[in-house]
């Protein structure tokens, strides 16, 4: 019976983990470049670049930062972003550590474009092409840009 209740305890803390932590590993694993939060509310001044984006903002932050950042502006995320140096080899990766499937992918203007869902996202999605999307990867000149629910600044 003991056993029972510790796979129980292992299953519920499994799922209670947010996926940022998980982006955030697949970001360091690719050689991330730098890491993005989109963050609804105020945010203090810091160790991170602050752009205004309407009544929401982009929380930008070196890799080795984002555990700092993200508790400085936790329950306020509403979606995550990093960007690496990388090719299909990059998006090969995520798809098989996320078990993400493809919903739509594409080139428009010499940009490869993905739009994936993974049921390792739980709280994160929206709808586009009729069906539910949880994350972007998007390659434009050597750069893979990945984000939760989709990619909400450049790529």
């Amino acid at each position: 019976m003991y056993k029972f209740y510790l796979v129980v305890a292992l299953v519920i803390v499994c799922t209670l983990v947010p996926f940022g932590q998980n982006l955030e590993d697949i970001c360091v694993e690719c050689g991330g470049l730098e890491y993005a939060f989109y963050v609804v509310g105020e945010v203090e001044e810091g160790c991170a670049e602050i752009i205004e984006n309407g009544g929401e903002k982009i929380v930008r932050c070196a890799v080795s930062d984002t555990n700092i950042v993200r508790n400085s502006i936790k329950g306020r995320i509403r979606g995550e972003s990093f960007r690496c140096f990388g090719d299909m080899d990059v998006v090969e990766f995520i798809l098989n550590r996320t078990s993400a499937k493809v919903v739509k992918e594409g080139y428009v203007d010499g940009i490869y474009t993905a739009y994936l869902y993974t049921g390792e996202i739980k709280d994160r999605g929206i709808e586009l092409f009729g069906e539910k999307v949880n994350m972007q990867i998007a390659i434009n000149q050597g750069v893979v840009s990945v984000g939760t629910p989709i990619i909400l600044g450049s790529y």
